[in-house]
């Protein structure tokens, strides 16, 4: 109705800005390589992941605040079949840091639901690879450099975020609390590539399906 006409409201009045660009029916190749290697490439991972078969297949990213010191991050992690999103607030951006918050975040789900973790080269995962320590069921791969869309749904949902976390606006007021909430309403919130089903939903009833 926005596109007829119908509605005074116009796409670019939307939250999320119409897309000005077709999509690409294949995505690029991979512009670059890596030239830190910090454990397995997103080439060694199984197809079925990319392909979305079962559940327990998670992508790990950082939304950031201010780019200040001392500004604390949040660590997001998408499950790529049921688009699942968890979060966590941070007070730090360290490595070490990262890949204890990460494992935190998997245990309170659940180590059972985590089969493979996919993030970039970003120095603040460069410890990622130990969490394969704590479960040998769980895989950890590293994307190509300059090549975000291999992970691109925890991009979308990272958008998704910033409608209630605009960039540029510090995080360290940002209550747990409310964080849960934003994730909360994101989780719940009816999918039109899951039949209308809400994540949480669609998460729940894969679970009992295995």
């Amino acid at each position: 109705m926005i596109d007829q006409g119908v509605l005074s409201v116009r796409n670019i009045d939307l939250p999320m800005k119409t897309r000005m660009r077709p999509r690409k029916n294949k995505p690029s190749e991979p512009k670059g390589t890596n030239s830190k290697h910090l454990g397995r490439s997103i080439e060694d991972r199984d197809a079925s992941v990319l392909s979305r078969e079962e559940v327990g297949h998670w992508e790990v990213d950082l939304v950031l605040g201010k780019k200040t010191k001392g500004e604390p991050v949040i660590i997001t992690m998408v499950e790529r079949k049921s688009r699942v999103l968890l979060t966590k607030k941070v007070w730090s951006k360290r490595a070490e840091d990262i890949q204890k918050a990460t494992l935190q975040m998997m245990r309170k789900q659940g180590m059972e639901y985590f089969k493979s973790l996919t993030t970039d080269n970003g120095a603040e995962f460069s410890t990622l690879s130990l969490i394969e320590e704590n479960s040998s069921s769980v895989q950890v791969f590293f994307t190509h450099a300059f090549a975000s869309w291999e992970k691109g749904t925890n991009e979308r949902h990272n958008g998704l975020l910033r409608e209630y976390l605009p960039k540029g606006k510090s995080l360290r007021d940002l209550k747990y609390t409310e964080l849960q909430m934003y994730t909360d309403a994101i989780n719940n919130r009816p999918r039109r590539i899951l039949n209308y089903q809400t994540p949480i939903e669609f998460f729940n009833n894969e679970l009992k399906a295995i």
